[in-house]
């Protein structure tokens, strides 16, 4: 079950403070050369993605493929990407550019390669945040998203209810990669 929009549920267990530190930290653009759901993001790419609401509001765009299933694991990284790398969470969205001044929501869905995204939607495996254009200028958004195991696809789709032409959303994204699932290394639910 996902957390409502705007809030964050997080349960500090015992293992909470034990997390082992975040191995990787890599920056995604759009792929130069995308291959079908194998590969959409190239590393420290400045080319964005783009995603779009439906024109007049109501409901969510068409939903956009911003990482295959072979852009993860990732060999290389701040620092240099270490062995063993079995989770990733997108943590960080730099958006370039929002075409309209109300507030947008984006939903970050993953799933595996066998899964559609209307199917990982189903299934209840995404994430919601709001955005507003105040400044017009590059913003950086902190995204909260679970730890999924690598090789997992990732699409992002946006809804603005009160955009009368179709809004869109442009950004550059980045993840953590994690060892493994270990007791102190579990997705936050």
């Amino acid at each position: 079950m996902r957390a409502p929009v705007g809030i964050v549920t997080v349960s500090l267990g015992p293992t909470a403070l034990m997390r082992p530190p975040v191995t990787t930290t890599v920056e995604f653009g759009l792929a130069a050369a995308p291959v079908g759901t194998t590969h959409a993001a190239d590393i420290e790419s400045a080319n964005p993605f783009t995603i779009t609401a439906v024109a007049g509001g109501g409901s969510f765009g068409t939903p956009v493929l911003i990482l295959g299933s072979s852009d993860t694991p990732t060999s290389i990284g701040s620092p240099p990407r270490q062995t063993g790398q079995t989770l990733f969470d997108l943590r960080k969205f730099w958006i370039i550019a929002l075409s309209q001044t109300t507030i947008y929501i984006v939903r970050i869905i993953w799933g595996t390669p066998s899964q559609s995204a209307a199917q990982a939607i189903a299934a209840g495996q995404y994430t919601e945040t709001c955005l507003q254009n105040f400044v017009g200028n590059c913003v950086f958004e902190e995204f909260f998203n679970v730890r999924v195991p690598v090789g997992n696809l990732v699409w992002a789709q946006c809804y603005n209810a009160h955009a009368v032409q179709a809004a869109t959303a442009t950004f550059l994204f980045s993840l953590h990669e994690y060892p493994s699932l270990s007791p102190g290394n579990l997705p936050l639910l």
